[in-house]
C-alpha cells in the first residue's frame, strides 16, 4: 500500500509544481493577451443515465446487469477499486482518477487503451444481456398468446355450448307443447269415448227395454 501512496503523492506534487508553472506564465502573458479568447472545451465527462423516476426495483435491476456485465471487466475493475479507495481522500474525480490510474500502473501492466477496452466489452456484453432479455420476453409472450388462444377456444367452446342449451331448451319448450296438447287431446278423446259408450248404453235401454248400467242407478 505504501507504493500506492507514494504515487498518489508523486501525482499531487506534480500537479503542485504544474499549477505554480501555470501562474508564472499568466504573469507573463503580454498584451495580445487582450485579443477574446476561444471559448474553453467543455470537460468531456461520462454519460449517465437520469435516475428521475427509477424504482427501487429497476435501480437493483441495473445494479445486477452493471455487476453481471463487469465479471469480465479485468483492468477497470482494479482502476475501478483504486478510484473508490481514494475518492474520500481525493473528493476531485479528475485527480482522482489521475492518483488511481498512477498507482495501479505501478504494479500492472493497466493502460488507458486497456480501460476503454475492458469498459467496451461491458457495453458489448450488456448488448448481449439485452439479446437475452428479449430472447426471454419472446418467450414470455409466445405463453401469453397460448394463453389467450386457449382462451378464445374456451370462448369458443362457450359459445357454442350456448348455442346448444338454447337448441335444447326450444326443444324442450317444444316437445312440452306437444306434451301438453297430447294431454289435452287424450282427455278430450276420453271423454268423448266415454260420452259415445253412455250414449250407446241409453239407446240399447231405451230401444231394447233394458235397465243395467243405464246411467240412471
Amino acid at each position: 500500500m505504501g507504493k500506492v501512496f507514494d504515487a498518489v503523492k508523486h501525482l499531487l506534487v506534480e500537479e503542485d509544481s504544474e499549477d505554480k508553472k501555470e501562474e508564472k506564465d499568466k504573469k507573463e502573458q503580454k498584451i495580445e493577451d487582450k485579443i477574446p479568447a476561444k471559448d474553453p472545451e467543455p470537460v468531456v465527462s461520462k454519460p449517465t443515465v437520469p435516475d428521475v423516476g427509477m424504482d427501487k426495483d429497476t435501480e437493483a435491476l441495473r445494479t445486477k446487469l452493471v455487476q453481471t456485465v463487469m465479471e469480465n471487466a479485468g483492468d477497470y475493475i482494479k482502476f475501478s477499486d483504486m478510484v473508490e479507495s481514494l475518492r474520500a481522500m481525493i473528493p476531485d474525480e479528475r485527480t482522482c482518477y489521475k492518483a488511481a490510474f498512477t498507482a495501479v500502473s505501478k504494479t500492472s501492466s493497466i493502460t488507458v487503451d486497456s480501460l476503454v477496452t475492458s469498459l467496451e466489452g461491458s457495453i458489448k456484453a450488456l448488448d448481449g444481456e439485452v439479446d437475452k432479455f428479449q430472447n426471454t420476453i419472446q418467450e414470455r409472450q409466445a405463453d401469453i398468446d397460448n394463453l389467450r388462444k386457449q382462451v378464445q377456444e374456451k370462448n369458443d367452446q362457450i359459445v357454442k355450448l350456448q348455442n346448444e342449451i338454447k337448441e335444447l331448451l326450444a326443444k324442450i319448450d317444444d316437445e312440452t307443447r306437444k306434451n301438453d296438447q297430447v294431454g289435452v287431446n287424450f282427455d278430450r278423446a276420453v271423454k268423448s269415448a266415454k260420452y259415445n259408450f253412455e250414449s250407446l248404453i241409453t239407446k240399447v235401454n231405451s230401444y231394447l227395454g233394458g235397465s243395467k248400467n243405464d246411467g240412471n242407478a
